[in-house]
């Protein structure tokens, strides 16, 4: 039970777990709460937690295309250079820093080259 100046409090495993928590009170769980009933790392604070997270710019974690930004899963958001076709983004090819050299089959823009 949340009491006085505590953010949360999940237990210490001995009674049922509320719903809102991921498990007991555990200084190293990731988007759990702490011993000391305090949030501990999550998606979102602004931290970077390597791993699970790429990125974390806290409520600006809404970018999912890009160079800049990060998704709202705190992941490195998908772009044309990454070196991975995102086909769904109208990529057709990417071939990471090769896009757009001379006689590469793919351009900086991720689409194809007639040649």
């Amino acid at each position: 039970m949340v009491t006085g100046g505590e953010e949360c409090d999940c237990g210490d495993g001995t009674v049922p777990v509320p719903a809102s928590c991921s498990g007991p009170n555990d200084d190293v769980a990731y988007g759990g709460c702490t011993t000391a009933c305090q949030w501990g790392p999550y998606c979102g604070d602004g931290i970077v937690q390597s791993p699970p997270e790429s990125c974390d710019l806290g409520s600006q974690d809404t970018a999912s295309h890009g160079t800049q930004g990060c998704t709202p899963g705190c992941q490195a958001p998908a772009y044309c250079g990454d070196g991975i076709v995102q086909t769904n983004e109208g990529e057709e090819c990417d071939l990471g820093a090769n896009n757009g050299m001379p006689m590469q089959p793919c351009d900086s823009m991720c689409h194809l080259v007639v040649m």
